[in-house]
């Protein structure tokens, strides 16, 4: 699993860069 990677989009993600194929990887990721 590239667990760095996702959490690095995680990141950026949290900055606020809503990047729509980062959001889909977080979304499938944390969604529960």
């Amino acid at each position: 699993m590239c667990q760095d990677i996702t959490l690095d989009a995680y990141a950026m993600y949290k900055q606020g860069k809503k990047i729509p194929e980062i959001k889909a990887v977080i979304d499938r990721k944390y969604a529960r």
